[in-house]
């Protein structure tokens, strides 16, 4: 391989990398401006207190309030919603989901006799 040849490789290469590069940024920046918008709706959609225990679901449980974020929002476009969610709402939800994800273990044990 001449150096030629070998240099034009290195741009090549260097090329898709910066096109991967640009690609991940926009991926990022389109990611970032969706969440700003949901957090938008979220403030219209959920008194302070209820935003404010949303806030601390998400330190201890984000895919719980991940979950509940497209709750609201899935009610809030299909015309569900006619007040903001309080905070007794949002427990109640809170409650359901914890309910629905928990599981029972049954251990059985061998018998002497």
């Amino acid at each position: 391989m001449s150096d030629r040849e070998l240099e034009e490789l290195r741009q090549r290469r260097l090329q898709e990398i910066q096109a991967q590069t640009e690609q991940q940024l926009a991926q990022e920046q389109e990611r970032v401006a969706i969440e700003a918008q949901v957090q938008g709706a979220l403030r219209q959609l959920m008194s302070a207190e209820a935003k404010e225990r949303l806030a601390q679901v998400r330190v201890a449980r984000p895919e719980m309030a991940k979950t509940v974020e497209q709750q609201v929002m899935a009610l809030a476009r299909d015309g569900k919603l006619t007040a903001p969610i309080d905070d007794a709402t949002l427990q109640k939800m809170l409650t359901h989901l914890s309910r629905r994800r928990e599981t029972t273990v049954e251990i059985r044990g061998y018998r002497d006799g």
